[in-house]
Order: structure tokens, then C-alpha cells, then sequence
């Protein structure tokens, strides 16, 4: 599961739009729908770390293809 199924499901998740979500994290709006689309295939370190703040997930969560998508649940009760 890539960055980008992910950072799609937790968008899902939280019930958010790409505009919210680019608010709450600070990553403008443009680089958010690409690393969604996965046009960016490799975003950068800063991105993830604000993406994974603000949708309450460790960025090993977000960047270990090994780790499903359902396992969101587990990487925010990781991280509290």
C-alpha cells in the first residue's frame, strides 16, 4: 500500500476535504493533490511529517509499504 492509498483513506477517515486537510497540515493545497493522486511518488520529509501530524499517524505508518491501510488505527494509538 503506497503513501498515496493511504494519505486517500485517512483523508476518507477523517471526513475532510483536500482544502481542510492542506489547512490543518500547512501542505499547500497543489502538493497535497499531487502526493493524493500519487503524481508525487517520493513528497518530502517535511510534507509527511505535517501530513502525519495533522491526521494523527506515525510517518512509519505512512511510509512502510509492508503496513495495510487498515492498520491506521494501530499507528494513532502508537503514536498517543
Amino acid at each position: 500500500m503506497g503513501i498515496s492509498e493511504k494519505l486517500l483513506f485517512l483523508k476518507q477517515q477523517s471526513g475532510w476535504s483536500a482544502e481542510e486537510l492542506s489547512r490543518r497540515s500547512g501542505v499547500p493545497l497543489g502538493t497535497l493533490n499531487k502526493m493524493l493522486s500519487g503524481q508525487t511518488r517520493q513528497p518530502s520529509a517535511a510534507a509527511l511529517y505535517q501530513l502525519s501530524q495533522a491526521l494523527g499517524v506515525s510517518m512509519h505508518y505512512l511510509l512502510e509499504e509492508r503496513i495495510p491501510v487498515e492498520a491506521w488505527m494501530t499507528a494513532r494509538t502508537e503514536e498517543e
